[in-house]
């Protein structure tokens, strides 16, 4: 009892709870250890190997042609395929969102959980058999009198293939952000005149841009990382940052270059990323997440 009357803890809960507060921060040692071993460390390996050139790896990403058409070509290709993706994820999930019909509901979710099933080999072998100079659509072409077109082994080729193999995971984020606009809204919309397009255009879009801008971004990011595709797709003409870091390291033996360009790419997408957090906050991004 302490001199005003007020009843003073007893010193073992106060170790206890001393104790009890450190729980939490020995529970996160594993996942810190986990991080530093395999995401710090390789980054400032990265870095270091990076600078033994005294910083003319990074200068020849530039002015090397060979390294600037490349780094281009991965970034325009990138771009184009993060944009391709999140407007048919859009459409997706936004005929998803207002579809009565069950059958095309089913249909719809077929279409995006089949790809997730199947290995990215898989997925650009089939695509190579569809664009090929014997493949459907050049036979369908045929059939027509058309001449065929030569799709394989081109930017086209790669582009179709990174949108077929990212869609379902546009999709996945943004039906959630379309199902939790309130349906009254749409409706009132709807019962002042609107039509479909500026339904989307002034009610759902303003609601879900923090999404489809975080959808987007993450879209670019995976985009640029990409290795099989641009290989079995792309060929010699759509040579990805990839390729060539796979080339200093086996064939030219330069891992100097490799770790520069390696650490120009990891400092766009996390610039691109950080971008995103500034946009829409940190909370929505990680609800865009999932």
């Amino acid at each position: 009892m302490g001199q005003h009357g007020t009843v003073l803890p007893h010193p073992g809960s106060l170790r206890y709870t001393r104790g009890h507060s450190r729980l939490p921060y020995l529970l996160l040692t594993p996942l810190i250890v986990v991080l530093l071993a395999f995401v710090v460390w390789p980054i400032a390996v990265l870095v270091v190997e990076s600078l033994k050139t005294g910083g003319n790896s990074y200068v020849s990403v530039f002015t090397d042609p060979t390294r600037a058409r490349v780094l281009g070509t991965t970034l325009w290709q990138s771009a184009v395929s993060a944009v391709l993706t999140l407007l048919l994820g859009l459409l997706i999930a936004w005929t998803l969102r207002i579809t009565k019909r069950k059958w095309l509901k089913i249909l719809l979710w077929a279409a995006i959980i089949v790809p997730m099933w199947m290995s990215v080999v898989v997925k650009n072998y089939a695509w190579t058999m569809i664009l090929g100079r014997q493949g459907p659509i050049n036979g369908l072409l045929g059939m027509l009198g058309l001449p065929q077109v030569d799709m394989l082994y081109t930017p086209f080729a790669v582009v179709i293939g990174m949108v077929y193999t990212l869609f379902p995971l546009a999709v996945m984020p943004t039906y959630l952000a379309l199902t939790s606009i309130p349906e009254n809204l749409i409706a009132a919309a709807k019962s002042l005149g609107a039509r479909p397009w500026t339904v989307l255009g002034t009610v759902v879009f303003p609601m879900a841009k923090g999404t489809i801008l975080v959808v987007a971004i993450l879209m670019y990011v995976l985009t640029a990382g990409f290795y099989v595709t641009p290989i079995i797709l792309g060929g010699s003409r759509s040579t990805f940052i990839s390729r060539l870091v796979q080339d200093d390291i086996f064939l030219r033996f330069d891992t100097a270059s490799a770790a520069a360009t390696s650490v120009i790419i990891l400092l766009v997408a996390v610039g691109l990323i950080f971008a995103a957090v500034l946009a829409v906050g940190r909370k929505r991004f990680e609800e865009a997440l999932g």
